[in-house]
C-alpha cells in the first residue's frame, strides 16, 4: 500500500469512505474548526444512524 499522504499538496485533505453519504453544508463547520486553533490536526464529524 502507498503512502498517499507524501503525495498531498493542499492545505487540507479529506477522506470519506466509498459509502460515505454528505449533506449539504457538511465541510465549513469543520473547516471552521479547524482553522479556530492551529494545533488542531485533524476534525471528524459526528456520525449519524443511517436512516435505510
Amino acid at each position: 500500500m502507498r503512502n498517499i499522504r507524501k503525495e498531498i499538496t493542499t492545505p487540507y485533505a479529506m477522506f470519506l469512505d466509498n459509502d460515505s453519504n454528505v449533506t449539504e453544508g457538511w465541510l465549513p463547520p469543520l473547516l471552521e474548526v479547524i482553522e479556530s486553533d492551529e494545533t488542531i490536526a485533524i476534525v471528524n464529524p459526528l456520525t449519524l444512524k443511517s436512516r435505510c
